[in-house]
């Protein structure tokens, strides 16, 4: 085959063996390429493919999502933050991953208190959004914008007794056998509390009351 080519061999040269064990060691010194990452990311992270694609075809996109992991255990809502509000944010910009102001820590610190029903989703994205803008950090966000949701068991009941009470279609609809019904009673005490009510504690409380 080296003739067919018109290589010639140096006489000077001896022939280069290289042991497995060398070229073993020299692989593992090779950066991981896209694919390989991809691979690890559906396999260990348990990612969706798409997302695993979406994330490793930025090697600065998916170094920084790796530094969000560092804080947070909650791999999918990094992602589909980043995925999300951090991607259209940065085609507003028309702005790199590195020139924003948002650090890793503090997504992670969002999505932590999200799942710690300090703030609601919505609220997540708001605080994203301004950090991504300006930096600092979330719960000083939060305190300053009142974004907490309400959590407290005495507020909670009072907003779903008004409901209840001045509901009483959707609360028959629900005793008759249409749960549906109770979506509607959960609407009013989100418009009641402005939003900030916790959605999960809303509903168990409803349920609470009308199974009651």
């Amino acid at each position: 085959d080296a003739h067919d080519y018109r290589y010639f061999p140096e006489p000077d040269l001896l022939p280069l063996q290289l042991s497995e064990e060398v070229i073993a060691a020299w692989r593992s010194e090779l950066p991981e390429l896209p694919e390989q990452r991809k691979a690890r990311y559906v396999e260990s992270l348990e990612l969706p493919e798409y997302n695993a694609s979406v994330l490793t075809a930025d090697k600065a996109i998916s170094d920084w999502f790796e530094e969000v992991l560092i804080h947070t255990s909650h791999v999918k809502a990094v992602s589909n933050f980043i995925m999300g509000e951090m991607m259209r944010l940065l085609a507003e910009e028309n702005s790199e991953i590195g020139a924003c102001k948002i650090t890793p820590a503090a997504l992670a610190k969002v999505v932590e208190l999200i799942h710690a029903g300090t703030i609601s989703h919505g609220a997540g994205k708001q605080i994203i959004e301004i950090l991504f803008k300006t930096g600092g950090d979330p719960q000083q966000i939060i305190d300053e914008k009142g974004l907490a949701q309400v959590s407290d068991d005495s507020e909670l009941e009072k907003w779903a007794d008004k409901s209840i009470e001045e509901h009483p279609k959707p609360v028959d609809e629900y005793r008759a056998g249409n749960s549906a019904s109770i979506n509607f009673l959960m609407g009013q005490v989100m418009k009641m509390s402005r939003g900030k009510a916790n959605p999960g504690a809303v509903m168990q409380l409803l349920k609470q009351k009308l199974d009651g």
